[in-house]
Formats: C-alpha cells, sequence, structure tokens
C-alpha cells in the first residue's frame, strides 16, 4: 500500500509513510482508516514522510484543494511535519500546507528537506523512534 501508518505513542506521534504512484481514493481511504487505527487520538503529532518515489501525477489540482481544504483529524495545537524528498514532493506539500493552514485552524502544518529537520521541528530524535519505522524510512536520510 502506498500509505502506511504507524503510531508511536512514546512520542505521542502518528507517523505517515507516502510510497509510489497516490491516488485521491488511496487519500481518501487512508484517512477513514486512521479513525479506526488502534491507538489513534486527535491529539497525536503527525509526521508525513512522503517517499523520493512518492508519485502524485494521478491527483488533479481540484482533488489536492478538496483534501487539503478538508477537516483535519488532528487537534488545535497537535505538529505537523511533513519531510519531502525531491523538488514535486516539496512543492506539493507546500501547495498542500499552503490551503490546510488557515487562520484559526490551529493545526499548522510545517514543511521539512530532510527526517532530521522534521524530528528537530518536532523535539524528537531518531533514537525515539522504534525499528519498525527507521526500517521503513527512505534510504536518502
Amino acid at each position: 500500500m502506498p500509505i502506511t501508518r504507524t503510531i508511536v505513542r512514546e512520542c505521542n506521534l502518528v507517523v505517515t509513510m507516502v510510497a509510489g504512484e497516490i491516488t485521491f481514493e488511496q487519500i481518501q481511504d487512508s484517512r477513514i482508516l486512521l479513525d479506526t487505527l488502534s491507538g489513534f487520538s486527535s491529539t497525536l503529532d503527525s509526521l508525513i514522510i512522503l517517499g523520493p518515489d512518492a508519485d502524485f501525477s494521478k491527483l488533479t489540482s481540484e482533488e489536492l484543494a478538496a483534501f487539503s481544504t478538508g477537516k483535519t483529524r488532528f487537534s488545535v495545537g497537535s505538529k505537523g511535519v511533513i519531510v519531502a524528498y525531491g523538488k514535486l514532493a516539496y512543492g506539493m506539500a507546500r501547495l498542500f500546507s499552503s490551503h490546510r493552514t488557515t487562520p484559526g485552524d490551529g493545526h499548522q502544518i510545517r514543511i521539512a528537506k530532510t527526517l532530521e529537520e522534521a524530528l528537530d521541528l518536532m523535539d524528537i530524535t531518531i533514537d525515539q523512534l522504534p525499528e519498525s519505522v527507521i526500517g521503513e524510512l527512505p534510504e536518502t536520510t
């Protein structure tokens, strides 16, 4: 599956890995499944890793806007960071965050180019992540 999620309770974190070709339907399904994920709480922080092979070419601008402006699953005050490997992923993340971050929303999305930068923004160190997450990280980290 191109979108996988892992809850890291020790870090109060949901790690979302995105790889391969992504469709709007997959994004919608993944959002629905998030609510049923064991241990999920809207108070968790969110770390989204767009792998170097993440392919958004099947998404239309209308679909991206619809997803970006949809209701967030995370509470006001929770942190959200997207790690974007590659120029296309970075551009998509910036577009997403510009739609997502609205005055009064409270759930700000920040963009990082490296995992180290993202973890620093979240006040987490790599050694706090379990091996199950570290083993899934793109080789570019």
